[in-house]
């Protein structure tokens, strides 16, 4: 899909959703969270790692957990809000540097 098809979906979703198994750096989530999203992500390092407090974890091997999960979103509302102030603050964290030449640094850097 194209960029403003993608735009559009984040800007009207309710919050979302990333049921990975095993993701490199885990875009999606971040992605989210620079639209105001609460998010809600498989429970693994990578998401522990960029996510921390900022998002619902979830058993990725368990479509009962997932599902109670967004339950839990869609039936509270102020629990979906402070999830997404709290997805605000990720957002923030990760935009206020050129994460692109940080990543680059860390990569090829001796």
């Amino acid at each position: 899909m194209d960029d403003q098809v993608l735009r559009w979906l984040y800007k009207n979703s309710l919050f979302f959703i990333c049921p990975s198994l095993d993701e490199g750096h885990g875009l999606p989530p971040l992605e989210a969270c620079c639209f105001g999203k609460a998010v809600i992500v498989s429970d693994i390092p990578v998401f522990r790692e960029t996510m921390g407090k900022c998002a619902i974890f979830f058993d990725p091997k368990s479509p009962k957990d997932l599902a109670q999960k967004i339950l839990l979103l869609c039936s509270n509302e102020r629990l979906r809000r402070d999830y997404e102030m709290k997805s605000q603050k990720v957002a923030k964290f990760f935009t206020s540097f050129d994460f692109g030449e940080e990543l680059f640094k860390l990569i090829f850097s001796e």
